[in-house]
């Protein structure tokens, strides 16, 4: 045998060689192989579907709860706490809208056709009266809107009633008008040139049979005509004595010259709201305790009582801005926001959105109500009798607006 046969033969030996030892390794030694299952499918959210985000709470200062990332909750039609529709009552500005005798509807002035309206909860308008009145500055209403006082801009003073179309020219040196209860008296400050001739003065509401009540002086700036509707007090003077820098006096004026307590209020800016029935005095005031912002107090305001039972109510708004359904109820607009100082100028939130709250003004307690969806900003309040509706002016249109609150 030569020896390239040998080397083939040695080359067999040693494939076949290496061929059994891999065959006694796959027979005797190789570990099983165990099958994978197959992978659940996983499904896929559609392209346009934004990824859901991890939860958080934030809160609003209306008490709203809101989740990051969650859809903004729909505006309900009747309030339940939480963003709630408004209904435009008009297409025009209007200026100073009070509640008509019947409880549902609201006289108003357009300021762009220069007359009266009355309208409802259907926002279909109806004259007043088809005569135009021109560049009125301020309206003056008796309870009911049956008559109002009219003030121009040159000073001139007109009593118009609306139920028999008759009109009366006041006094020009009369100025800051108030009805009484029935609407058949007002209370006014007469301004003569000589401090010692300047009155608070009551007369009919045609200005006949006047009656000076209390002089004053050069203190006319200083008081306040508001005749209670418990018929006792028709002003309030602001010229008591400054008892802390935070602190002052506030006097009430009796239509018979009676001597009521005085009311001591913690702030400046004093804006007074009778109840209904005369027997408290919800207030605003601002202070330096509170960033010179405004802050609601409730306080007795009947004979013996005034002054007792005073108290916070704890939201930051202005008397103004409320308004009363029954004796013990009122409900407020609240600026969901307030920069520091702004009860010094009021104007700075003139057009920011507003809460609403309920304030039961025995207890002091508060509820948030609901807040307009649409941003409004609440001036000139006012609850229908039924308690179903609160009807304002929206501070950014002038546009007269509700909200279902029951």
């Amino acid at each position: 045998m030569n020896m390239k046969n040998r080397i083939l033969v040695a080359l067999a030996l040693i494939v076949i060689a290496l061929g059994m030892a891999f065959a006694i390794y796959w027979v005797f030694f190789r570990a099983p192989i165990v099958p994978i299952p197959p992978r659940a499918a996983v499904p896929t959210a559609p392209a346009t579907t934004l990824p859901v985000s991890a939860p958080g709470v934030s809160t609003t200062p209306g008490g709203v709860t809101a989740l990051p990332g969650a859809a903004i909750p729909p505006a309900s039609k009747i309030a339940q706490g939480g963003p709630t529709t408004t209904t435009q009552l008009t297409e025009t500005p209007v200026k100073s809208a009070v509640l008509s005798s019947d409880g549902q509807s609201l006289a108003y002035y357009n300021t762009q056709d220069n007359k009266f309206y009355r309208v409802g909860s259907d926002g279909k308008p109806t004259l007043l009266s088809d005569k135009s009145f021109f560049n009125i500055e301020k309206i003056n209403w008796a309870p009911g809107a049956k008559r109002a006082v009219l003030e121009y801009p040159d000073g001139t003073n007109t009593l118009y009633d609306f139920e028999k179309n008759q009109q009366v020219t006041l006094p020009k040196h009369w100025e800051g008008f108030s009805f009484s209860p029935q609407g058949d008296h007002i209370v006014a400050k007469s301004v003569g040139i000589d401090p010692s001739n300047r009155w608070l003065v009551t007369a009919n509401a045609d200005g006949s049979g006047a009656q000076a009540i209390e002089p004053l002086g050069e203190n006319q700036d200083k008081v306040i005509a508001s005749w209670s509707p418990n018929d006792q007090v028709i002003a309030f003077g602001l010229n008591g004595a400054a008892q802390g820098f935070d602190t002052s006096e506030v006097y009430l004026v009796g239509k018979n010259h009676e001597n009521f307590k005085s009311l001591t209020v913690e702030g400046r800016d004093f804006r007074p709201a009778w109840t209904p029935d005369g027997a408290r005095i919800l207030y605003s005031v601002y202070n330096s305790d509170n960033n010179f912002n405004p802050l609601l107090w409730i306080v007795d305001g009947q004979g013996d009582a005034i002054g007792g039972n005073r108290h916070s109510i704890g939201l930051a708004t202005w008397a103004d801005k409320c308004t009363f359904s029954d004796a013990t109820t009122a409900y407020c607009g609240v600026p969901r926001e307030l920069p520091e100082g702004a009860g010094l100028q009021p104007s700075l939130v003139s057009d920011s959105p507003d809460l609403v709250y309920r304030v039961d003004v025995a207890s002091g307690t508060k509820t948030f109500v609901g807040a307009p969806a649409d941003g409004a900003n609440i001036t000139a309040p006012r609850v229908s009798a039924d308690g179903r509706f609160l009807f304002f002016v929206d501070g950014r249109t002038g546009l007269l607006r509700q909200m279902q609150i029951k």
